[in-house]
């Protein structure tokens, strides 16, 4: 998984500009995943190290998660 995100992020980097709803795509799904992870018990860091993030950009999913309830 990490892999297929590296390496998306690779190929829209590459070209240049990357258009807003993609970028908010991105985080939607990387917050979903994060809450998939959460919910099967894996802790921040365990969840940072499989989707290939820093501990802080899941602490703030789950900080803006809790203040907005989803998107």
């Amino acid at each position: 998984m990490k892999d297929e995100i590296a390496e998306t992020v690779k190929n829209l980097l590459s070209k240049g500009t990357v258009p807003m709803s993609l970028i908010k795509d991105k985080v939607r799904y990387r917050r979903a995943i994060v809450v998939k992870l959460s919910l099967k018990g894996h802790n921040q860091n365990e969840i940072a190290l499989k989707i290939g993030c820093s501990v802080s950009t899941i602490e703030k999913d789950f900080h803006f998660l809790r203040e907005k309830g989803g998107d």
